[in-house]
């Protein structure tokens, strides 16, 4: 074999597998690093929507009905990402199992919380929320608030 011929056939080979690589790693990064990324930024979303709300649902009284409608569409909306970022990781089980996300039935159950949330200002007495926003922060791992 001569040396031009190994130099070509060595750029050649560099270039398939440089190639490969692009390929691969935007395909990892599109179908797994991308939604994982978004379902936990949903996570940090409902923190931020416990938190921000929380002198509204505490005290549902106190506000007006346009802050206490605002708050709890808010909550829903919240609780309708969290299910749908969740839902779209394609290997959610590989997610799970390198501690990336919590299982799928804590996040269907915070999303059922927060629904239930949604739905108490009205209605609810402070234990009721209390318990409600603590499975949330249970199911997700969340700090207390």
């Amino acid at each position: 074999m001569s040396d031009a011929y190994r130099i070509i056939l060595t750029s050649v080979a560099t270039i398939v597998g440089s190639i490969f690589v692009l390929v691969f790693g935007q395909f990892a990064i599109r179908f797994f690093i991308d939604p994982v990324v978004e379902a936990r930024k949903a996570i940090g979303e409902v923190a931020d929507v416990l938190i921000f709300y929380a002198n509204i649902y505490a005290n549902p009284a106190v506000v007006g009905e346009a802050r206490r409608t605002e708050a709890s569409q808010a909550l829903r909306q919240q609780a309708s990402l969290l299910r749908v970022r969740a839902y779209a990781v394609p290997v959610y089980t590989l997610a799970v199992f390198l501690g990336l996300l919590r299982p799928l039935s804590a996040m269907d159950s915070a999303s059922r919380s927060l629904m239930g949330l949604s739905n108490a200002f009205s209605t609810a007495d402070y234990h009721e929320v209390r318990n409600l926003v603590n499975e949330i922060r249970e199911a997700l791992q969340l700090p207390e608030i």
